[in-house]
């Protein structure tokens, strides 16, 4: 089903991306501190 393929690409880099990098960026914060 393509509209259900585009709606899971579409939550991935709408909430799954944005979720690793802020996790990424604390962690590297923390690194640093």
């Amino acid at each position: 089903n393509d509209g259900l393929q585009a709606f899971v690409e579409n939550f991935l880099k709408d909430h799954f991306l944005p979720a690793m990098f802020v996790d990424y960026r604390k962690c590297v914060q923390q690194a640093i501190s």
